[in-house]
């Protein structure tokens, strides 16, 4: 395998370039005493990438490790005094995970089409930011396994271990030679990419005493990533990961650095592809994040966090992201069915919680909204000490599905209604109409898309070979734990909006004939021991009809005769007045997202008209009907949305009012309750 497959970064005006402090450049940046303990005592602790495609990845570690020894110097009440050749033992000690760092990288792949198992730089970075690293005690035996192991899990104890060692700022080095050696001379080492040749390779730096020589007989090699630590008169000294035996780069005949190489000016401007310079972050206590926004209940702010957003550390094991019917396995928050078994795995041996609960999104918002809702929930249901208690303690997992279609039904509804306008000259009833008829003709789609991707993530594996239906075996593997054992834990479903496709796909599954192991779950095979576990289930303004809820009812409960256990009613619905939803309004529609549904969408297979709109359960019309059907069953609770008018439907459960509200209920209906 070609070892030199680093993937050059795509442009992205975004990027932040470095600014250097205003300071003199000394002629030469040599490598200091701190570059020395990165290499070990013994040069021990230098990389060996062999033919493996990890050089992205190992260049990433060298710069790493690094600079925690240099946060460890300056932490040091000797500062830089402690800086000797090898006064202690940190850097053999410890060291970067280059198999995490290039696992965490896949995610972040910029040409995921192709075959190439090498990734850029900033996809790297990235994987690095949303993730940290974990470092372990150096041993040459355990990474060369860990590298050569065909399968990697990142488990509780790796992502436990990530939090400590995070990244805080990246920026993009300038092109010019000054940029480089300011970097140098300030943060000590670079993070690059070049395209490299032959001159590149061992024998050939052995030969020539640890320089890189670029001659007209060089043959190219590929592309390749690496750390530079130092300049001199000549060019840049560069930290391979090609081994002990790679360089031997030398500032006296008596001082030789094996792993580092000088790589000359005119080389460097010819083949330079990417460079990047990194700082640490404070490394994290999980439970300063749960008191985040939660001391002002009142201010909308409760519902997400400052700064630069959520990364995945903060809500790793809290959420099912689903794509296409399967595990989402590219972007920032990526799981696979390791993932999810490592969480049931830690529900199992821990045994710390009471309670289950899935927050059922509804795809309306975009992954940033819903992620930082995921992480607000899951600091309130860890921190609240007015909420948990010895009987209830809850784990929240979210479920994301779909995302950004709000954006998608408004771009489509501003465009034609700025046509309607010119046609009807702003007249506001010909407009309505107009509107509506266009929105019942050609929104359709948008509906369907939400029944598709529900079915494809519960749709039963014809073959091995079959990738969709990923949801439902990794539900499955969570219900089993909760159910398992002398303490189940008690099951709690909150479902917003056009979240209820994806809920009654996983009703529907759960409800089949447990004939096979496919689809038995121990603990929920009948509707009566689906009563004692399946404690609550509260949909928030549902978009689904009244006979979805009688057949989720009947899937779930059974005989609506039978009494529930809880001491609350197990299915409330949050309903969404008629005055309430004529407050919004879509991009000249006026209404909801919900009224939009009710007047526009096929649900349960029927087609609204100008004249007979849907009968949905989250509006208020709605909900009267279904609780008059049900009255007797002592099942339901109907309660209307009483929210501040600044939060609109699509993103009611971001209200605290509104989730604090939940959260009692889900408490009442504790499985201790």
């Amino acid at each position: 395998m070609n070892p030199y497959i680093t993937q050059r970064d795509s442009f992205d005006d975004a990027d932040v370039i470095y600014q250097a402090p205003l300071f003199s450049l000394p002629s030469e940046r040599l490598p200091t005493p701190l570059h020395r303990r990165l290499l070990g005592k013994d040069w021990e602790c230098i990389r060996d990438q062999g033919t493996e495609p990890y050089c992205t990845a190992m260049a990433l570690a060298s710069v790493i490790d690094y600079l925690v020894l240099q946060r460890e110097d300056m932490a040091s009440p000797q500062g830089s005094a402690t800086c000797k050749p090898y006064p202690g033992q940190a850097a053999r000690e410890v060291r970067s995970s280059a198999r995490m760092l290039y696992e965490m990288a896949k995610a972040f792949d910029e040409y995921p089409d192709d075959d190439n198992k090498g990734s850029s730089l900033r996809g790297a970075i990235k994987g690095f930011y949303h993730n940290g690293v974990y470092r372990r005690h150096h041993d040459d035996q355990i990474e060369i396994a860990e590298l050569r192991a065909k399968e990697w899990i990142l488990d509780i104890d790796k992502a436990k271990q990530s939090r400590q060692t995070i990244l805080g700022r990246y920026a993009r080095v300038g092109p010019s030679i000054l940029d480089y050696q300011s970097a140098i001379a300030d943060i000590g080492i670079i993070y690059a990419s070049a395209s490299i040749h032959s001159g590149w390779e061992l024998q050939e730096v052995t030969d020539n005493d640890g320089v890189i020589q670029r001659k007209s007989s060089s043959i190219p090699l590929g592309n390749h990533a690496f750390a530079i630590i130092g300049y001199t008169r000549l060019g840049f000294l560069v930290l391979n990961s090609s081994g002990i035996e790679w360089g031997g780069w030398s500032e006296a005949p008596s001082e030789s650095w094996p792993g580092v190489g000088l790589w000359h000016y005119d080389d460097w401007s010819q083949n330079i592809l990417d460079a990047w310079v990194l700082r640490l972050g404070a490394p994290i206590d999980v439970a300063q994040f749960s008191r985040l926004d939660q001391s002002t209940i009142n201010d909308r702010r409760w519902a997400g966090f400052a700064g630069q957003g959520v990364t995945r550390l903060l809500i790793n094991g809290h959420y099912l992201h689903m794509a296409d019917g399967q595990l989402a396995s590219r972007g920032v928050f990526t799981n696979d069915q390791a993932s999810i078994n490592e969480t049931a795995s830690l529900l199992e041996k821990e045994r710390n919680y009471t309670d289950l609960v899935f927050f059922v999104e509804s795809g309306l918002e975009s992954i940033d909204s819903m992620t930082r809702r995921c992480a607000s929930i899951t600091a309130r249901l860890k921190s609240d000490f007015e909420l948990i208690d010895s009987e209830f303690k809850p784990y929240p997992i979210s479920v994301i599905w779909r995302e950004d279609v709000l954006q998608v039904t408004e771009d489509l509804l501003a465009s034609r209604a700025q046509r309607i306008h010119e046609r009807t000259r702003g007249y506001a009833d010909a407009k309505a109409h107009m509107l509506d008829a266009y929105a019942r003709d050609f929104l359709q789609p948008i509906w369907r898309t939400f029944e598709g991707e529900a079915e494809r993530s519960f749709i039963g594996k014809l073959d091995q070979s079959e990738k969709r239906g990923q949801a439902w075996p990794a539900m499955q593997r969570l219900l089993a734990v909760a159910a398992s054992g002398d303490t189940p834990m008690g099951i709690h479903f909150v479902v917003h909006s056009s979240g209820m496709p994806w809920f009654q796909a996983f009703v529907q599954r759960l409800a089949r004939a447990p004939g096979t192991p496919d689809n038995l779950i121990p603990g929920f095979e009948t509707p009566e021991l689906r009563r004692m576990i399946l404690r609550n289930v509260t949909l928030i303004t549902p978009i689904c009809t009244v006979n979805n809820v009688r057949s989720i009812l009947a899937d779930l409960w059974g005989d609506w005769s039978l009494p529930s256990t809880a001491k609350s009613r197990p299915l409330a619905i949050y309903a969404q007045t008629a005055a309430r939803d004529a407050g919004e309004n879509l991009c000249g529609y006026s209404g909801s997202f919900l009224e939009l549904a009710r007047r526009c969408f096929p649900l349960d297979g029927s087609m609204p008209t100008i004249t007979n709109s849907n009968i949905i359960a989250g509006h208020s019309d709605g909900a009267h009907e279904l609780s008059s059907k049900v009255a007797n069953t002592g099942l339901l609770e109907i309660m209307s949305v009483a929210t501040s008018p600044s939060f609109t439907h699509a993103d009611l459960m971001s209200d605290p009012h509104l989730l604090n509200a939940v959260f009692q209920r889900i408490k009442a209906c504790g499985i201790n309750s």
